[in-house]
């Protein structure tokens, strides 16, 4: 016989069973859900275990086509299920929470991990009911979900190198503006001196044009040596702004235009 359990699988059972289908099908769900199992497996607590309940996914699980497949191979006894069984009746019916075993599959050994309830029929006769949850699947998809996670992590480890490079190249770019900054900052005062000083000298010469003594004097003394120059070495600066006096305001922009030629 078949009925639906709450994942819509067929259930295959034997038609005495000292439980309704109604209270079968709730335990079924609360089985399920609580062992993320996608199988049904249960029986009486006899001899050998027999089987009396069997879902149609636990029987793919295990590779069968049919119920009289399974039958045929496991005798509907769980302890003829169970790989290398030292379980008796007593010590499975001790096992409470969720258990791994490793049941005898049609290919070889599935890795399983069980959900037992006991109940009781209306006729005094004691049952179990397990869900079933393929370990290996579970597994597999753990890797997967895995290596997913690892793949993230190591692209946000990227990224973060690659931001923290970018920090550090803003960082160098920043300090490089600020010496700029500071060294216009610092020689404005040291260009402006000695170019207020020719500035001077020219206005004398322009004064006194007509006075050869002074012009000869002012000549003299802009070829004496000075301070930071050289030989009579004049240094003429221009600012994007026309004019020494535009240096100082530019001095303070990060983008401000200098051009610097010498003059003997």
């Amino acid at each position: 016989m078949m009925i639906k359990s709450g994942y819509q699988e067929g259930l295959f059972y034997q038609s005495d069973l000292p439980v309704t289908t109604t209270e079968l099908e709730g335990l079924i769900r609360s089985l399920l859900s609580e062992n993320h199992g996608v199988g049904i497996l249960g029986g009486y607590y006899e001899e050998g275990l027999p089987i009396c309940i069997v879902s149609e996914l636990t029987m793919q699980m295990l590779g069968y086509t049919s119920a009289a497949d399974f039958e045929s191979a496991t005798h509907n006894r769980l302890f003829d299920l169970i790989c290398n069984n030292t379980y008796s009746v007593s010590d499975f019916a001790a096992l409470t929470g969720a258990r791994e075993l490793h049941l005898l599959a049609k290919a070889g050994v599935l890795w399983v991990r069980i959900v037992k309830r006991d109940v009781t029929g209306a006729d005094g006769r004691r049952m179990w009911l397990a869900s079933i949850c393929d370990m290996e699947a579970l597994y597999q998809t753990h890797q997967h979900e895995l290596a997913q996670q690892e793949e993230l992590e190591k692209a946000y480890r990227t990224l973060q190198h690659q931001q923290e490079e970018l920090e550090k190249a803003y960082a160098e770019a920043q300090r490089a503006n600020h010496s700029k900054t500071d060294f216009l900052r610092r020689m404005s005062h040291d260009i402006r001196t000695p170019i207020n000083g020719i500035r001077g000298m020219v206005d004398i010469s322009r004064f006194y044009k007509d006075d050869q003594v002074k012009q000869e004097e002012n000549q003299q003394g802009a070829q004496r040596p000075q301070a930071g120059f050289g030989g009579g070495r004049v240094l003429v600066v221009r600012g994007a702004g026309h004019g020494v006096e535009g240096i100082w305001p530019k001095s303070q922009l990060p983008t401000a235009s200098i051009r610097l030629r010498y003059h003997r």
